[in-house]
């Protein structure tokens, strides 16, 4: 019975409207889901719409299945950036869309605007398909991809413990193992050519591991991309990532330290965990203080 109870219990607080959510409730659902082991699907709203309905693969996910976007610390800045600068472009990409939560996200903020996202790992994307078709989302377009630095077959690789961790890079960050599938790979160059349709895009890159391949990638796009917000892992700053997008675009950089972006004229910049997402603008300081005025987000620099 209590067993029950406390699954029924889950459930409701699931698909709380986001503005009766609180932490202390999260909290609750993730000391139920402990107690009672629960694995399994769950609906949800993922807290970003009343209406949205999500059967989340897995409980364990608390924050995302339990709490609002406003609550999932280390992506949030990364989340609210893409809300506030989705007015300021003409599409959505979701490179590395893992479990959908970026393309959710754009979708109940801008149900007009286009999303493209890419899933190389066949379960998650056909996942992502499901949901955004469930849900009746319009212009949204799956690439059972990934994104790299040439059009071609390539290893993409997948953590053994974690089926949701995946990468084109099977070097780094699998600490028990990987299992290695066969996937398309496309330059982004390539993509922007074939959609030429999409002159200002919003990109957000999550790659994990695999930034440089991305970057390599580009090649002539970079005119199309209004806005990069990408996750970048210690290697890839090892390899001088930050320097190497802003020349080859010509972009600023800011890093994103929750709701401030903080200026980086030389790639140099004071850490916070658990933040390793960055957004690439074309505006200075000034001019994206100008821009985000109103939203969450304080531009330093």
């Amino acid at each position: 019975m209590f067993e029950q109870t406390s699954k029924n219990l889950l459930q409701w607080m699931a698909l709380l409207p986001p503005e009766r959510r609180s932490k202390l409730g999260t909290r609750l659902a993730d000391r139920l889901v402990n107690a009672l082991r629960l694995t399994g699907p769950i609906e949800t709203n993922l807290g970003m719409n009343d209406s949205l309905r999500i059967s989340y693969p897995e409980p364990r996910h608390r924050s995302s299945v339990f709490g609002t976007p406003a609550d999932y610390l280390g992506e949030r800045g990364a989340l609210f950036s893409v809300e506030a600068l989705l007015p300021h472009a003409d599409s959505f990409i979701d490179i590395g869309s893992n479990l959908g939560y970026f393309t959710f996200f754009a979708k109940t903020r801008a149900p007009k605007t286009p999303v493209h996202f890419f899933e190389p790992t066949p379960r998650l994307f056909s996942f992502i398909e499901q949901m955004c078709a469930r849900n009746g989302f319009h212009d949204f377009f799956g690439h059972r991809a990934a994104i790299g630095a040439a059009s071609e077959a390539a290893r993409f690789f997948i953590d053994t413990e974690d089926p949701g961790r995946s990468s084109l890079d099977g070097t780094q960050g699998f600490p028990k193992g990987c299992e290695a599938i066969d996937v398309e790979m496309i330059r982004f160059a390539d993509f922007a050519e074939k959609h030429s349709q999409l002159q200002r895009m919003l990109v957000k890159v999550d790659v994990e591991n695999a930034e440089m391949d991305f970057l390599r990638g580009v090649g002539q796009a970079w005119d199309r991309i209004s806005y990069l917000v990408v996750e970048v892992l210690l290697p890839a700053h090892k390899q001088g990532f930050i320097n190497a997008t802003r020349q080859a675009s010509g972009m600023h950089a800011y890093y994103i330290k929750d709701f401030t972006l903080e200026h980086s004229a030389d790639g140099t910049f004071h850490y916070q965990a658990p933040e390793h997402n960055w957004l690439f603008a074309r505006e200075t300081p000034e001019q994206l203080r100008q821009k985000l005025l109103g939203s969450r987000f304080q531009v330093l620099g």
